[in-house]
């Protein structure tokens, strides 16, 4: 808040006393259940100019004094230069027509709100807006329900105002699907549900279930990828299922105890355009629980490359 900008340096220097490898600042996001006076920091929920470059000068004087400790913001409307790509990524002013959404911090394909009184909201937006409620339905039939699956088609054609205008949305600009995608060419809108975001090592991660669309304008019959599954925790086998439009195609094992590089195609069973691939594994991989590193993402299959082939 405006009110403690003048304390960063000290939480710094706090913080690089116990160690830690970086420091994250979140802006304050404004509810109006919350009974405090933002105004300023905030028109609306959206954060004000003034706050943004008081903001902006404290992390930049932060980073003078301590240039070897990371200091990240947290909040993409921060950004001075946003810009709409056909690669997905943050972009905090309000969307223009013809924008698509990909996903967003809290989408409405992997994660829900559960509110006190029962009722199943998408994210804290739309907290006034239930699908449902637990005591006269299961999670399940809100989750799969006609209030759902209305609100996810509207969602990623951003035809949302609320959705549009949300700093935590990852958009982009619509383009005619590929027959391949390469993880080192950076995130892809084809890489539809179920991925983690590209850090820029020349493979993307998915979580346990992933979905990915690929174009097949010759109706071509067989489907490549190549990419790593990590091993399974103790003496179990880590599996990689693969199908194709709701069809098996086939799979992958991985017995060993490390991670294992794979480059392998298969038939499909229809000669389908387009090509929805669904990526499942039987584990899930935490680096943190297995090494020192800070990863404390849940890893499924890395993806470097899918392509349809002859």
């Amino acid at each position: 808040m405006a009110e403690n900008l003048d304390q960063l340096a000290a939480v710094a220097e706090y913080a690089r006393s116990t160690g830690a490898p970086e420091l994250s600042i979140h802006p304050i996001i404004g509810r109006h259940l919350v009974p405090h006076d933002f105004s300023r920091e905030l028109t609306g929920n959206q954060l004000r100019d003034g706050f943004k470059e008081a903001l902006r000068r404290a992390v930049a004087a932060l980073r003078q004094v301590h240039p070897d400790f990371t200091v990240n913001v947290l909040n993409p409307a921060l950004d001075t230069r946003p810009r709409l790509r056909h690669t997905p990524g943050y972009y905090a002013p309000f969307l223009p027509e013809g924008a698509r959404i990909h996903t967003c911090d809290q989408p409405p394909f992997e994660s829900a709100h559960i509110l006190s009184t029962g009722h199943v909201v998408v994210c804290e937006v739309h907290d006034e807006v239930s699908l449902g409620n637990l005591h006269e339905q299961t999670l399940s039939e809100i989750w799969h329900g006609p209030g759902y699956r209305d609100f996810r088609r509207r969602y990623i054609d951003g035809a949302i105002p609320e959705c549009r205008g949300c700093v935590w949305e990852q958009a982009y600009i619509p383009a005619p699907f590929l027959s391949s995608i390469a993880a080192a060419d950076g995130m892809s809108p084809q890489l539809l549900r179920g991925w983690h975001n590209y850090d820029g090592n020349g493979i993307v991660w998915s979580k346990k279930r992933a979905l990915v669309a690929l174009a097949n304008p010759r109706h071509s019959k067989r489907v490549r990828l190549a990419g790593m599954l990590p091993h399974a925790p103790a003496d179990a086998v880590n599996s990689l299922a693969v199908s194709c439009n709701r069809r098996p195609v086939g799979a992958i094992q991985n017995n060993s105890a490390s991670f294992a590089s794979f480059d392998t195609g298969w038939k499909l069973p229809e000669a389908a355009d387009p090509l929805y691939i669904e990526l499942s594994t039987s584990h899930l991989f935490r680096p943190s629980l297995y090494s020192a590193s800070s990863d404390s993402r849940d890893l499924g299959v890395g993806l470097s490359r899918i392509e349809v082939s002859s």
